[in-house]
């Protein structure tokens, strides 16, 4: 994580200056946990992507811990689609496959 290059201004934010030492920490940690995100993971993913008969084949996916991106990506979806539609561009969701 990049630090700041004038130590004295910083300071001058007060306590919303620890804030990127307490967010690489907090990731030092995840990083380092006996559970800790497995690469792997990713390539297993893509390869169920791969896999997955066209049109069935999910938006988004989460790999690992979904802190919360499951939740989100749940809500963002029908206000992307009124999006779509209201672009009138709703065929370009559809895949045609055959």
């Amino acid at each position: 994580m990049q630090t700041p290059s004038d130590p004295d201004r910083a300071r001058q934010y007060g306590e919303v200056a620890t804030l990127p030492g307490v967010v690489a920490a907090g990731l030092d940690g995840i990083f380092k946990a006996a559970n800790a995100p497995e690469p792997h993971e990713v390539a297993v993913a893509i390869t169920k992507l791969i896999d997955t008969s066209p049109g069935r084949r999910p938006h988004r996916i989460i790999v690992g811990g979904a802190f919360g991106a499951d939740l989100a990506n749940a809500a963002i979806e029908p206000l992307q689609q009124q999006m779509v539609a209201g672009f009138g561009l709703e065929r370009l969701s559809m895949l045609k496959h055959g």
